[in-house]
This record gives C-alpha cells, structure tokens and sequence, in this order.
C-alpha cells in the first residue's frame, strides 16, 4: 500500500481556516502546492487551491479531492507568498485572498489554448523612443538610481511626485528601458476613466505586447490575458486594483500611477490596498516599486521623511507657477447680490471670458438640481426607503434619485405624510448651477458633464469636444471633469462649495480637499487660466497651499495635525464593519464586539485604543444597517495581535447569525 498523502485546501468562504484532504491514487503525483482543484465541505462541492502540505500521516475521518480542475499550478511559491502576507496583514481568510488573485477560481474548467497567446512584435518606429538624445540622457539620469534597483534585483520603493502631463512624458521612456533589459512592467491605475489618456498613450507606444486588465472585462477575456502575462508574451500589462496579483513573466518594475487614489482600495472582504500590496510584492520578488502621484498620499511623504522611499529628486522639465485666485464667501461683500453660491469675482471673470469669445469651466461635485426635498408645511424630507437618506431633486424628469442605492422615484406633488404641496428644494447641484448660469448669461451656450448627462465614457467625450470646438460657452461639471477628457482651452475655472470636501467627518477630508483642488488648478493650469477657489475656509492648509502651488504647505500641518490627534500614519487603525438587515441583530454583534475588544485591550501594556461604537457613513446602505467598531494604537503589531485574538474570540468567523463581520485594515475613510 502507497504512502498517503494528505494536502491543505484553502476555499473562498468566510473562514480562516485550512482543510484537509488526502489526495486519491489517481491524482497521486499530480497534485501541487498552488493547484486549483475541487472538493467536498460538508455537502457542498466547492473550488479551491493547494497551499500546503499535512506533514501528519494515517489522519482518520479525511474525505478525498474531487478533481484537479487545472493539470499544472495556478500559483507559484512566490505568489502563495504574497498572498498569504497579504491575508494575514488584512486578517482575512488565505481563500477569499487566492479567489482576489485568480479570475477562474470559480470556474470549473479552465482549458488553455495552444497559441492562445501569442502576440505580435512592437516595430522599432512604433514611438517608444519620441524622444531627443539630450532628453533620453536626462531621463536616463533621473531614473538611474530605480534602474540600477531594477537590475539588481533590489525591492526598493520611490516616489515620483511630479504633475500628471510630466509623468506621462516620462513613462514611456522608463518602460521601454525595461523592456530592452528583457523584463516585464506591471503598471496599476485606479480607474480606467480616470487614466483613459495615460492607457491610450501607453498602447501606442507598446501595441500587442500590453494588456489594459480590469474587472469589467469579460471572465473569458480576463483568463486569457492571465494566461498571455503568465506565458510571457505580455510585457506591460496595466490594470486596475485586482491586476496587482497577475503572474508578470519575468517582472522587473511595478508602477502605481495616482498612488494617493482611494479606489485602489477594495471595500469588501478582501479589503486589501493594491498600492500597499505592491509594495508587498515588490519586497517577496526583489522588484522595485514606483508610486507616482502629482499629490502623494500623506503616508508616502512621511515614508520619505522616515527614508522608507527614495523620492527621486528634480524634474527634467520645466515647471509653471499656478495663477489661482481665493475667494473668502463669509464676506457679504465678495458675494453677488442675491446669491450665496456665486461670487462678484467669479461672475465678473465668466462675463469677460464670454465678452472676448473664451470659455469657462465650473466644477461642483453634487450631482442633480437639489441635494434635498423638503415639505414646508411639516418639515419632513423626501427619503430613500431603503437607505433612509435623503433624496436627490433631478429637474430633467423631475424625479428623486437615492446616489448610494439608485433608486428612482417621479418627484410628489404633494406631501405623503401631511398632504402638503409646498415644497423646498434646498442644496446645490450640477443642475442648479446651469440654470443659473443660463439666467446670468441668457445668450450663453451651458452645459453640463457627470454621470447622469453621460453616462459612459463616449458621451463624455462628445460633450468634452463641444467645449474644446467652441460650441459650449460654459460647462458644468461634477469630478467627472477631471477624469482624462481634452477640454481644449479656456481662461477661467472656478470651484463651488469646497465646503462639501472639507467639512466631511473623516481625518482624511483635509488630503482630499487639497488633490481634489490640485486636480482643478492642474487643469487650469494645462489651459493657461485661471482658478478661482470659493470658500468659507480660506485658511485651511489645502487651499492656501492650492494658490502658493507649494505643497509643502499643506504636508507639514497635515502631518503635524495628524501625529497631535494620533490619526494615521502616526497609528495604526483596524475598523470591525458589522451589517445586517435587521438593525437590533446588528446592534447586537456589535455591542459585543466592543466588549471583546475593551477586554483584549486591557490584557497587558498593549496601549490600544478603542473607538466606537459609531454608525457608518451611511448608517444605512442597500437596506442593510451599517455600524463600526475601531481599534487605535501606535504598534501596529499590537494594534493587530488585539485585532486577531478579538476574531479569534468570535469564532474566527466573519458572519454571525445572518450579521456580516468585515475587517478593514488601514482603513481610507473615517
């Protein structure tokens, strides 16, 4: 009779633990460590990968594998490293992690292709090179200390902050000395809408040998770009977060363009944060890691203060100096008569651009006409029956949209609760602001750009071109506007109610404040305009530092701030999410999660923290009640090992009674 031999199954089920099977005689010699392969939890047949071995032989009561669904491994040693890093640093279960890294880890059969992935050469003239000798010298001097890092196989971590139309410059530049060295770049985006312009280029230059993966794509043509990068005929392959894990033949750079952006974090289990990710990775393979942001996130400035990243120093570039105007709104006489939303300065700038046939760009992130409904007679708000928010006034079909849920409802004409039929309609919105404007300036051609004028990228564009072509005077605009689209020139933008960003309850409101103006004043900039910043903060160190173009004057109170009130990165912050559709049940686990953390804290000179419990933002979400439990302290193990012995004392679940448990490490808001 054969030795046994018993393996170690990961599933993607909201539990941490390991399972083990012995593995049939007709799989014996078939089954490796980072197989995908299929077997019985209880009476469910479930996918997953081989992660180790069961050094322990003759175990009574073990059921056998199923079936091997894929002949050779789907992971190598090196990525199993990664991701159990990555489970344990975001304490949650090894399975949900692998699911994350592996497009067909729920698929039950997976057959490559033979030829599948070939791809064609890039010709020498494709433009790779567009570049003088001089400047090529000069590049290749300001990148000598991350090349040289790339050559010796070192993880090392830099920053390059510069604006977005100098690092598009320079990318193509860097990726093709890698390419010529023979490796492979993995080059991370946040979004695909908001780095369309960097993708377009980035295709350009490197035709067939990159990829653009992101989860939109469809399963099948996600599995085959996995296949192409793990074969080795991908050499550049940009993604979006979940492109962090894709098996890079030979990977020799990682680049994480707008490292400060906050959908590189995953809002559901596996909460992880593919900038910090990887950084991970980049130290388990010996890769360098550049992250690259025109407003670094503040952990990354105070990295380079700790030396923990190497900030590559100068420009090769020249540098242009902000021409931003503040207008303080407390003062009556900076407003426009009869309005508290316009300012004489911003009125009177519009007029001038129209008067000289120029253009002008108004950016306010609100959607809608009203941000709230409201009966006059007996003060009850229009709300969202699900999220028990209040609703949105849209004035083009006259109806009422919840922005967190999507639900749509024909706007009363009369009060449900009283009758009433006198309505308030208070906030301000995209829509709003063109109907002003249109009042204002009778004879100007408004318009707007956000999600509901358009809806997809090609819209988007459309209108963009009607503003560059002349045949949009003024456009509206939501964030939306800043997300990659060619506006052509204008001379004057101006910024609504920065109040919105700034009075958010969350520590990072101030950071988003400042890229969010950065943002704006960068694209006035690209034009030649000028940016006027309404406000009824004027002293905050984000806007200050928007009209100084000096960054430094918004990072040195920031940190300074942060490291007074032991926010992050001065701490270390774990948030339990407890949610559920029953709010008693929710307020229930969460009661004793509070409890179970209080006691863990107090065992021994951990010098932990704990916060809450406090309701989410929203409370309620998609008719779920949302509420958290956080846990501070300066060590982060510490801070951890509290966070671990608390899931340990519920069971190492992340579900109890229908009430959903998710663990967020390190996390963007709150």
């Amino acid at each position: 009779m054969s030795k046994r031999h018993y393996v170690q199954v990961a599933f993607p089920i909201p539990i941490s633990d390991l399972f083990t099977y012995i593995v049939p005689e007709h799989l014996q010699g078939s089954v490796q460590h980072g197989c995908h392969v299929t077997a019985f939890l209880g009476r469910r047949k479930l996918a997953g990968i081989v992660v180790g071995s069961e050094p322990r032989e003759d175990l009574a009561r073990v059921r056998p594998l199923h079936s091997l669904v894929r002949p050779e491994p789907v992971f190598d040693r090196e990525m199993l490293d990664l991701t159990r890093k990555v489970a344990d640093y975001y304490l949650c279960p090894w399975g949900e992690v692998l699911a994350a890294a592996y497009p067909a880890h729920a698929q039950k059969s997976w057959r490559t292709t033979p030829g599948a992935a070939s791809a064609s050469p890039v010709s020498q003239d494709s433009g790779a090179r567009a570049l003088s000798g001089r400047m090529e010298a000069e590049l290749s001097e300001y990148f000598r200390p991350l090349l040289r890092s790339s050559r010796e196989g070192k993880g090392q971590v830099f920053l390059l902050h510069l604006p977005d139309e100098m690092r598009e410059n320079m990318y193509p530049f860097l990726i093709s000395e890698i390419l010529e060295a023979g490796g492979s770049v993995l080059f991370l985006v946040p979004e695909v809408s908001t780095s369309y312009s960097l993708i377009e280029l980035l295709s350009q230059r490197f035709g067939n040998k990159k990829a653009l993966f992101h989860s939109r794509l469809r399963i099948s043509e996600r599995k085959r770009i996995w296949e192409q990068s793990r074969q080795g005929a991908l050499k550049v392959l940009v993604g979006t977060r979940s492109g962090v894990f894709l098996p890079v033949s030979n990977l020799r750079l990682i680049v994480i363009e707008d490292e400060h952006a906050s959908p590189f974090k995953q809002e559901e289990t596996p909460r992880y944060n593919a900038r910090d990710v990887a950084v991970m990775r980049g130290g388990v393979a010996g890769v360098p890691v550049l992250l690259a942001s025109a407003t670094p996130s503040v952990e990354s400035v105070l990295g380079v203060e700790r030396g923990e990243l190497q900030l590559l120093k100068g420009t090769p570039f020249p540098e242009a100096k902000p021409c931003v105007s503040i207008v303080d709104m407390r003062k009556k006489e900076n407003l426009l008569e009869g309005s508290e939303e316009f300012s004489l300065l911003l009125v009177s700038r519009i007029r001038s651009a129209l008067e000289t046939g120029k253009r002008a760009l108004l950016f306010l992130n609100r959607r809608g006409f009203s941000t709230w409904v409201q009966c006059q007679d007996c003060g009850s708000l229009e709300k969202c029956p699900v999220c028990e928010l209040p609703f949105v006034f849209h004035s083009r079909d006259r109806s009422l949209l919840c922005h967190h849920c999507g639900r749509r409802e024909v706007a009363p004409s009369s009060c449900g609760k009283c009758g009433g039929v006198h309505f308030r309609f208070g906030g301000l919105g995209v829509e709003k602001v063109v109907a002003s404007m249109e009042k204002l300036f009778p004879d100007a051609r408004v318009a707007r750009v956000d999600l509901d004028s358009a809806q997809n990228r090609p819209e988007a564009v459309k209108i963009a071109k009607r503003f560059a072509d002349g045949e949009i005077d003024i456009l509206v605009g939501t964030v939306f506007v800043t997300k990659g689209l060619k506006l052509g020139e204008f001379s004057v933008t101006g910024m609504l109610h920065m109040e919105g960003q700034l009075n958010l309850p969350d520590f990072r409101s101030g950071e988003r404040a400042f890229q969010l103006l950065s943002q704006i004043v960068s694209l006035a900039q690209e034009s030649g305009a000028e940016a006027i910043i309404q406000t009824l903060n004027p002293e905050h160190h984000s806007v200050v530092s928007s009209r100084t173009g000096d960054a430094r004057e918004f990072y040195e109170p920031e940190l300074r701030q942060r490291k007074e009130l032991g926010y992050p990165p001065f701490s270390a912050l774990i948030a339990f999410h407890v949610s559920g559709p029953k709010e008693p049940e929710v307020m229930k686990v969460v009661e004793q999660i509070r409890t179970y953390a209080v006691d863990t804290a107090q065992q021994g000179p951990r010098e932990v923290q704990v916060l809450g419990p406090s309701p989410a933002i929203p409370p309620k979400l998609r008719g779920r009640f949302r509420w958290y439990v956080s846990i501070r302290g300066e060590e982060r193990e510490k801070v951890a090992e509290t966070a671990r012995e608390l899931l340990a004392r519920l069971g190492g679940k992340h579900e109890v009674s229908g009430v959903t448990i998710s663990i967020d490490v390190d996390p963007v808001g709150g």
